[in-house]
């Protein structure tokens, strides 16, 4: 994603704490190695305290609660009704047959919409890196059709949903600090890996309970959907 330098994060409350660990984080060096070490988990424990918290960060998730939601609902289509006849349900007919690359751009379009707010933005390109991750080597309609037939389970639509949620908890902490990031570390190249390697403290430390959310049961166009889903991002925050 790279460091975003558009995005001010308040300045009120915890977080000008939480900015002055991401500068210190992005300073240090990798040979440091000292007692004083600012590590990754140091950078998102003074982050999601300048949310309030794990409850509060996930609350504040909006974009990500109900895209994951959507994005949700319309792979349960895809795995009930195949791709044809879920595109037609949407009210894409048009893309019947179309590249992976249009279907996959429709996808996002539907579960987050235009990205008009960071949040939503920060949502958008999560799904995207997730679907692109996931299907974007398919060469035609049916090469993606038969890509989406690995979704027949409900356990592996959520298992595209924990994918979507890590990238968007990366994305949206580049997002907030990322500009202290960039301007702390001495080469973009560096700043790079500091952002590479907060990404890898997520994958690492982030374990979502599949029976918790109880695919089998989910009614993925009800509330019920985005409160599972927000319960999921206050566990996987609450384990950073």
């Amino acid at each position: 994603m790279g460091t975003s330098s558009s995005y001010k994060a308040p300045t009120s409350g915890g977080w000008p704490a939480a900015k002055r660990v991401a500068t210190r984080y992005a300073q240090q060096q990798p040979s440091s190695g000292t007692a004083t070490s600012v590590e990754p988990k140091d950078v998102f424990a003074a982050y999601i305290e300048a949310h309030g918290g794990a409850r509060g960060a996930a609350s504040s998730a909006g974009a990500a609660k109900s895209s994951a939601a959507r994005l949700g609902g319309i792979l349960d289509s895809i795995s009930s009704d195949g791709l044809s006849n879920a595109l037609r349900n949407a009210g894409l007919t048009d893309l019947v047959g179309k590249s992976p690359s249009e279907i996959l751009a429709a996808i996002v379009d539907l579960a987050v919409g235009p990205g008009s707010s960071i949040d939503e933005a920060v949502a958008r390109a999560a799904m995207i890196e997730v679907l692109e991750d996931e299907f974007g080597d398919t060469e035609s309609f049916t090469d993606l059709e038969n890509a989406f037939s690995g979704l027949l389970m409900p356990a592996n639509v959520m298992s595209v949903i924990y994918k979507f949620l890590v990238e968007y908890i990366y994305r949206r902490i580049v997002a907030e600090l990322g500009e202290r990031i960039t301007n702390g570390a001495i080469s973009a190249a560096v700043a790079r890996q500091k952002e590479e390697d907060l990404r890898q403290y997520i994958e690492q430390s982030v374990k979502f309970e599949l029976h918790q959310a109880q695919p089998d049961e989910l009614a993925w166009n009800r509330p019920a959907a985005s409160q599972m889903v927000e319960r999921l991002l206050r566990d996987a925050y609450g384990q950073l």
